[in-house]
């Protein structure tokens, strides 16, 4: 008759055990081999750091009205023209990238809220 034998960890050795990365260790891994994700790493941000210091960067006031500059061409004083208020096109984009990353991070902190509560409920009332 022949015996059986249990198999575990330790009858089958070290290197049959497969090692696992976590899922931001193997994107870091992946990132670094890759020239168009660090491209867009850093344009990533460059966004982030652009919103977070735009009182400091932007040349003009977003929000100031000069008629007088009403839609004025690119120039070394308006880097990207004025629109039909005479505001800084250049400067209501860089405030404008603070809204778009408070919505884009609401908008997932939310999304994460309802899946965990209906990942949560699915796994209590069994599907």
């Amino acid at each position: 008759m022949s015996q059986t034998q249990e198999i575990t960890p330790s009858t089958l050795g070290e290197a049959s055990v497969p090692k696992t990365r976590s899922l931001p260790s193997r994107a870091l891994r992946q990132l670094r081999g890759s020239v168009s994700g660090k491209i867009g790493l850093a344009l990533v941000l460059l966004v982030i750091i652009m919103a977070l210091f735009a009182p400091i960067i932007a040349p003009h006031s977003p929000y100031t009205i000069r008629n007088e500059h009403r839609l004025l061409g690119p120039s070394s004083y308006y880097p990207l023209g004025t629109d039909e208020f005479g505001r800084d096109i250049l400067s209501r984009i860089i405030y404008g990238a603070r809204t778009s990353i408070l919505i884009g991070f609401g908008v997932v902190a939310l999304s994460t809220v309802i899946a965990t509560v209906l990942g949560t409920a699915s796994g209590y009332f069994e599907g």
